[in-house]
């Protein structure tokens, strides 16, 4: 493990995530606000609660940036997954969002 991990901090969180396969709809599906791929303003960063990023209008604004912004080449991924099919390698990693049924997208390549 790199040296630049503290310890202390390791430990503090060890036991306290369960992993777990799920099948999940797409649907159930939220972006991050403050995945550090698209954050939508540095003041913004781990602004929100689970449920406000669970928010109809701040989905919708993330989604329009990454529709809408050519770094994110939605379209060449778009692209790519008609012509070769989803291929699921690595899987998601998820958060539940209290009191509904969807979930944070944390991580996913």
């Amino acid at each position: 493990m790199p040296e630049e991990f503290d310890q202390e901090v390791i430990s503090s969180i060890a036991g306290k995530f369960e992993l777990r396969e799920l099948i999940l709809k797409p649907e159930q599906l939220l972006l991050d606000p403050d995945n550090i791929r698209f954050i939508l303003d540095d003041s913004e960063f781990d602004r929100y609660s689970d449920l406000e990023k669970a928010s109809d209008s701040l989905q919708e604004r993330i989604y329009k940036k990454l529709k809408n912004e050519p770094e994110f080449k939605l379209n060449k991924l778009v692209a790519a997954i008609k012509a070769n099919g989803w291929i699921p390698e690595g899987g998601f990693y998820v958060k539940a969002v209290p009191n509904t049924k969807n979930y944070l997208v944390l991580e996913g390549n």
